[in-house]
């Protein structure tokens, strides 16, 4: 199961994530934030392919993946990671060297077979 959060926009008050482990096909795993393969049924049964997104080209933007999946994180979670530290955080697959979340942000959050929640309440966002 892939999870993949993007901000609409700076006003985000509360964002909580909660990964629990879930069984998916191998062809949610072929999806991704930068090739979404929106013309496969199986990863996107909802869309009938008239949706103007599916054919809009978009900038690309930066993906921002949680590097501890198992891992819980944020200022209210006890024994939380610091969601604002870099280390735990990849952007486009590298180390982050800074965390910035914007309109051109996307989260993603790993499968980990243990539950986890990344939550960014009163964290600044």
């Amino acid at each position: 199961m892939k999870i993949i959060a993007h901000f609409l926009s700076l006003g985000v008050v509360c964002f909580v994530v909660s990964v629990s482990p879930v069984f998916a096909s191998a062809a949610y795993d072929s999806a991704t934030a930068g090739a979404p393969d929106f013309q496969n049924a199986e990863v996107w049964p909802m869309l009938e392919g008239k949706e103007n997104f599916v054919t809009q080209e978009w900038p690309e933007g930066r993906v921002m993946e949680w590097a501890n999946p198992g891992q819980s994180g944020g200022p209210n979670v006890r024994n939380g990671l610091d969601i604002w530290d870099p280390a735990n955080w990849l952007v486009n697959g590298q180390p982050a060297t800074e965390v910035r979340v914007d309109e051109n942000t996307d989260l993603y959050f790993p499968d980990s077979d243990t539950e986890y929640k990344v939550v960014f309440l009163n964290a600044g966002v």
